[in-house]
């Protein structure tokens, strides 16, 4: 009887059968992808980010007032000194519906009269499982409620990097500032203190809006995070005793705040203005060119829909594609002479993308398809050198066959940390739906520095990469072009957390 191979069906694999996402590029994961693919196909390469502008930090004029700084050639100075990295990928204000529209497009618990009670975050994952609930009709058949006898078989997990706490804490403290001084000061914002800022609630709001019961969860590993919330999803669903069935996974961020933008997180070098001197606001962050100078943050929120293949076939719902695993691992920077927690280490990330295929249950040998690879492709100096050196010691031998498609969301949308993963494993998806895949707008072509082995890499993490692996995985990098997608490809998404938590998935054709 011939050996089972990973990739064929089974009614227990587990599928993504919807997906809902907003950032700046796109209100809609359609709409975003659209822009990516005709943004190189028309010689524009155009992208969402753009210089950042005092109006984009709704309490800049608190933090100004604060500071006792009211004339105008002061402002500018005070912005222009303290959100030193310039460019962000903020989402268009078109994009959020206006609450004081007669349709009433959020729930009476995000707002108390013109005021938000509940932070961003919120609005932007509500705004993706509003989509996922219009593209589902036959889950969401209860008055746009999950049904009844699905609901308490469902989970939802809404993952946050960093800026989910520190933005409502930072609203809370400029509302604070704001308000007169009297006996009211410190008790009108103690609801809205505990809707913003509470880590669960992002997934507390939409489990209740939308009548999920059952659990409900917030994961939080940095860029790494939606990653983890999709792993827990995926446990929930393949756990023995067979208690859930559907898991709503992914991750919201809001990350061009007043405070995650602002001088201490420049000091660490991952946010920098070195761009202005040669480029565009637009082309402020190139992952894999000689001029990257560090990541440019990016508002997001995605989230996609997780259930066991027979399920989709007994509800009628066409998958969008299989899941084949989703593996994680923890580097120990500390353990490697030089390395730190914002490095990661290449033994780590490329021993992940290895244990991922063991746990598939392939060897990489054995594989012979395209593989279309989602990098994390922050733009740092570090990160490039780690990222592809990590992959040619994992992928090497696929690249080496013109086998490997190296390409990223963040030159487009910027580092949307805690939705990061899982607006790539989007990306993934509606790149299977168009049949084509997005190129790197910004990188025009690899350092060819990165090209060369480090002999660090090999002293200090006990490594050896074949040189012609490197050069491979390089070349493969789509450099502001887009490729096809061939029938059988598989794409790998990765993502490496700070502090070392790593993330990584392999998806393919329903």
């Amino acid at each position: 009887m011939p050996e089972r191979s990973p990739f064929d069906r089974d009614g227990n694999d587990v599928v993504i059968v919807s997906t809902g996402s907003i950032c700046s590029t796109g209100r809609n994961p359609q709409e975003s992808y659209d822009s990516a693919v005709a943004a190189i196909e028309d010689g524009t390469y155009k992208t969402g980010l753009r210089e950042l502008r005092p109006e984009d930090l709704p309490n800049f004029d608190q933090m100004a007032e604060a500071k006792g700084i009211t004339a105008p050639e002061e402002r500018a100075a005070f912005f222009r000194n303290t959100f030193k990295c310039g460019a962000g990928g903020v989402i268009p204000a078109e994009f959020f519906p206006n609450p004081e529209e007669n349709h009433k497009p959020y729930p009476d618990s995000f707002f108390r009269g013109k005021n938000q009670l509940v932070g961003t975050p919120i609005v932007q994952a509500y705004l993706a499982l509003k989509q996922i609930q219009e593209l589902l009709p036959e889950l969401f058949a209860d008055n746009g409620r999950m049904r009844s006898d699905m609901a308490k078989r469902a989970m939802i997990d809404v993952a946050s990097g960093a800026g989910f706490c520190v933005t409502g804490l930072e609203e809370q403290f400029m509302n604070f500032l704001d308000a007169p001084n009297n006996e009211r000061l410190g008790k009108n914002y103690r609801p809205r203190w505990l809707l913003q800022n509470l880590g669960n609630m992002a997934a507390a709001q939409l489990a209740s809006a939308f009548g999920i019961k059952g659990s409900q969860n917030s994961s939080n590993s940095a860029c790494s995070a939606s990653g983890i919330s999709m792993i827990n999803g995926m446990n929930a669903i393949r756990a023995a005793g067979n208690n859930t069935d559907i898991a709503i996974v992914g991750g919201s961020e809001y990350v061009t705040g007043s405070v995650t933008t602002m001088i201490p997180f420049d000091s660490m070098g991952a946010l920098s203005r070195g761009w202005r001197k040669g480029r565009g606001a637009e082309h402020a962050l190139t992952s894999f060119g000689a001029d990257r100078d560090g990541f440019v943050p990016g508002d997001a929120a995605g989230l996609v829909v997780l259930m066991r293949r027979n399920l989709a076939d007994h509800l009628g719902i066409e998958p969008l594609a299989t899941v084949h695993g989703v593996s994680t691992n923890t580097c120990q920077p500390l353990e490697f002479t030089g390395k730190t927690l914002a490095d990661g280490t290449v033994t780590g990330q490329s021993a992940l993308m290895e244990q991922l295929f063991e746990n598939i249950g392939l060897q990489i040998s054995a594989f012979h398809d395209q593989l279309v690879h989602f990098t994390h492709g922050t733009g740092t100096e570090a990160g490039a050198i780690n990222e592809l050196n990590a992959t040619a010691k994992a992928l090497g031998r696929v690249a080496r066959e013109g086998l490997y498609i190296g390409t990223g969301n963040k030159e487009r949308i910027g580092h949307t940390l805690g939705a990061a993963f899982i607006m790539s494993v989007i990306d993934a998806v509606e790149a299977m739906r168009k049949r084509i895949i997005a190129g790197l707008p910004s990188t025009e072509k690899v350092d060819p520095r990165l090209k060369e082995l480090n002999p660090d890499i090999s002293r200090v993490e006990g490594l050896v990469i074949d040189p012609e692996d490197l050069c491979a995985t390089a070349d493969g990098m789509l450099c502001r072009r887009n490729e096809k997608l061939a029938p059988k490809g598989k794409t790998i998404i990765t993502s490496m957390g700070f502090g070392g938590t790593n993330v990584s998935a392999l998806v393919g054709e329903p």
